[in-house]
Order: structure tokens, then sequence, then C-alpha cells
């Protein structure tokens, strides 16, 4: 049978979470979080210093979807890379980088549901922070990186009565974060795991479902 390490978390709304991993004896904050007292839930990578940012829209066929590195329209807004995080607002409205899109509210949740996908850049690539400069909140992991197979990030949403510890049967070194907001009513689920072998992303992506038509 086999088994998956779960830690298990219970922070509050407003809380800032980031996820710092440690490679090669060195932190590295590679993404944050906060769910706000409304449910709506911001996010995005931990860059202190953005050079590009790219935005796109892709088909979905027979679940799955291809995804091209350096595809998709380039923000040439330069406002707008002070600006480069992402919020799903609980009305199911999307916003990100000066545009927006729309999903299924999830104020009123009844079951577990994908939120989002992320793929990693190579670890090497985020900032470096002191141990002094950790916060409360940060969630630090002596992860093991396997340099021939890039980082993902799976992100569940669900009610707190409705969570499943899932399982992605072509992961390895999965890691499941499960963030436990007592008083929203609401788990997150993160899913960090390495893929099938491949060149590493030149930049973080994030990948979400949305209403119009089966897009991502």
């Amino acid at each position: 049978m086999d088994t998956i390490e779960t830690p298990i978390y219970y922070p509050l709304a407003d809380d800032r979470i980031r996820i710092v991993v440690n490679y090669n004896g060195e932190w590295k904050p590679i993404f944050w979080f906060r769910i706000a007292k409304d449910k709506s839930i911001y996010l995005g990578p931990r860059l202190k210093n953005i050079s590009e940012l790219r935005k796109g829209s892709k088909q979905i066929s027979e679940g799955k979807v291809e995804i091209k590195y350096h595809e998709g329209e380039k923000v040439t807004e330069e406002t707008l890379f002070n600006k480069s995080k992402i919020s799903f607002h609980s009305s199911g409205i999307i916003n990100f980088f000066g545009d927006r899109s729309y999903r299924d509210s999830f104020r009123d949740i009844k079951q577990q549901e994908e939120l989002f996908i992320t793929l990693f850049m190579h670890p090497s690539k985020y900032e470096t922070i002191q141990k002094s400069q950790i916060k409360e909140r940060d969630v630090c992991l002596n992860y093991y990186f396997d340099e021939e197979k890039p980082l993902q990030g799976l992100f569940l949403i669900s009610p707190m009565q409705d969570v499943r510890i899932s399982k992605i049967p072509s992961a390895e070194n999965q890691l499941n974060l499960v963030f436990v907001y007592k008083d929203l009513g609401l788990v997150l689920q993160s899913i960090l795991s390495h893929g099938i072998k491949g060149i590493w992303p030149p930049m973080t992506y994030i990948l979400f479902k949305t209403n119009f038509g089966n897009n991502i």
C-alpha cells in the first residue's frame, strides 16, 4: 500500500503563506498564497524581480493539454509587472495580468475541486533568503529534487467535510500539504511532485480551467 507524506497546517484567513524549499543548503521561497475572509484566494510565484510575463489560453482535448515553453502573448505593460499576482474571487472571477476570466463560484463549495496547476522553474532561479528572513507562516521544506524532472504543483480546494488526500499515479516524490481554514470551512491542498523527465520551464507557469469552453 502506498503512503503519502501529508503535513497538516491550520492557518487563519488573511495569513500569507510562503512555500520555501531547501536547495543545496539555500532557502528558496518559490510560491505564496493568501485566502481572504471572503474566501477569495490570492497567489503567485515568489519572485523578487520579474523580467517577463506571458498569458494565453489552450484548448483541452480528451482531458489533456499541450503547452510549449514561450507560448502565449507577451505582457508589455510594465505596471503589471508589480501586479503579477493572480486572484480567484470566491464569486468565480479570476483576475490575472490585467485580464479577467471566470470559473464556478466556490462560496458554497460542496466537493473537492482542482483550483490550478503550477509548473515551477528550476529552484536555483529563485531568490535565496537567510534563515533570519524566514517568517512564522513560512512552510519550509527539505524536498528532494530530481534534476531531470521538473517540479509541479497541483492545488485543490474543498469544504472541510469532503477532503480527500489525492495520489497522482504518475508522480514521483509526492508531498501533500494540507491547509485547513477552520474559520472559513475551507481546505486548500497543495500537491508537490516530479512528473516526466524533461527540460525545466524557463519561467513559472500557472494553469487554471475557465468556464469559456473547454479551455485552460
